[in-house]
């Protein structure tokens, strides 16, 4: 009983990880562990924190909902929290179809996967401030990264490198 035991713990590890890293969407659970980023809602635009490109202190927080009462109204989405804010100075906040066009992004590379500094984002909650983004580039996964986001190493990804502050 004690071998099978083993056996099983080995086999839920081994589906966690490849080669020490693991694979993983940030838009779906890690690990066993489900990730509930706040939503954010900064003049009628929603976003979430790593989604977001904006210098913080460009970022007036208005109101933080985190209790149960005050999140009823935003359903699904607000289930991590909500974080009201606006902006403190005038700058254009954009979402990603306009900011790969001011790139000069190709059609056929905007159809691939986003990543913000390296990091998975999910392309539909981007929201940025267009001035803080030092350049777009395609990019392949690191083979030595923590987390994989495919097993094809020859996947192409959108990286989004922006501005150090």
């Amino acid at each position: 009983m004690k071998k099978a035991r083993v056996i099983f713990f080995f086999l839920i590890i081994s589906s966690k990880f490849c080669n020490g890293q693991f694979l993983t969407d940030p838009r779906a659970k890690m690990g066993f562990f489900e990730i509930e980023m706040p939503l954010i809602v900064i003049d009628s635009f929603e976003t979430n924190f790593s989604s977001l490109i904006i210098q913080s202190e460009n970022l007036r927080i208005l109101k933080e909902y985190d209790k149960p009462a005050g999140l009823a109204s935003f359903g699904e989405k607000g289930k991590g929290g909500v974080v009201i804010a606006t902006l403190k100075a005038k700058c254009k906040l954009l979402r990603l179809p306009e900011v790969l066009r001011i790139f000069k992004i190709s059609d056929e590379n905007q159809k691939l996967q986003v990543l913000v500094n390296k990091a998975l984002v999910n392309p539909n909650w981007f929201l940025a401030d267009v001035n803080q983004i030092e350049r777009i580039e395609i990019i392949k996964q690191d083979a030595f990264a923590l987390y994989l986001y495919s097993f094809n190493k020859e996947e192409q990804y959108l990286n989004i490198v922006t501005i150090k502050n």
